[in-house]
């Protein structure tokens, strides 16, 4: 953590780490998570409107519930306006604020349950697919359905690593760093979700371990 009366560098997403610091102090990214942290309410937006469907999305493939997972995103960036003050860029900005929509999410589905199963058609993005083949297309949602089916039935861990490393493209020491975990815990489960995946697509059960 950086001591006192020295200035504080982040490391905004993909950001490589032999950056000189005035370099860093130039992105887009860090001007505006330190506007942000001066009380700007427009840099704020900014960063809402850069980060809201990457939250949304994690969350939703944490808690399996469209609606709940509008109402952590809606938490997430309330939790994220009243503390980011306190952000000293030890960490990229977005690992802390993944670290807490997965947190936020995974207390959620300690404290439910129940969740309706993701609405069919239902894409990361909300974007429609523009190959003009109506077969293909078909084909696609049955498949992607289907994915998004056996993902539900996994571990709410092991949702969390496969939303942060596939749909996320996170490193593992990354999404390590967001989980509180270790980097073999989260390859771990990584490696056991995919297992589980696999053995669920050709017809096994998926257990929840």
């Amino acid at each position: 953590m950086a001591t006192p009366g020295t200035e504080f560098t982040l490391a905004p997403e993909g950001m490589r780490s032999d950056m000189t610091l005035e370099a860093i102090m130039n992105t887009a990214e860090y001007q505006l998570v330190e506007k942000a942290r001066l009380g700007s309410d427009e840099a704020f937006s900014e960063l809402m409107d850069q980060y809201m469907n990457q939250v949304y999305g994690i969350a939703l493939r944490i808690v399996r519930n469209p609606s709940v997972a509008e109402e952590i995103t809606q938490d997430v960036f309330l939790s994220v306006f009243r503390q980011i003050k306190k952000f000293r860029g030890d960490s990229a900005f977005s690992t802390w604020l993944y670290r807490i929509t997965v947190n936020s999410a995974l207390r959620t589905v300690r404290k439910e349950s129940r969740y309706l199963p993701i609405d069919d058609g239902l894409t990361l993005d909300n974007q429609q697919d523009a190959r003009p083949d109506p077969e293909v297309i078909a084909m696609e949602n049955e498949h992607q359905q289907r994915i998004r089916t056996l993902m539900s039935q996994l571990p709410a861990q092991q949702r969390a690593v496969l939303a942060l490393r596939i749909e996320r493209a996170l490193p593992f020491k990354e999404i390590a760093g967001i989980m509180g975990r270790s980097i073999g815990g989260v390859k771990a489960n990584y490696f056991h979700a995919i297992q589980k995946l696999k053995a669920a697509w050709i017809g096994k059960e998926v257990t929840n371990e």
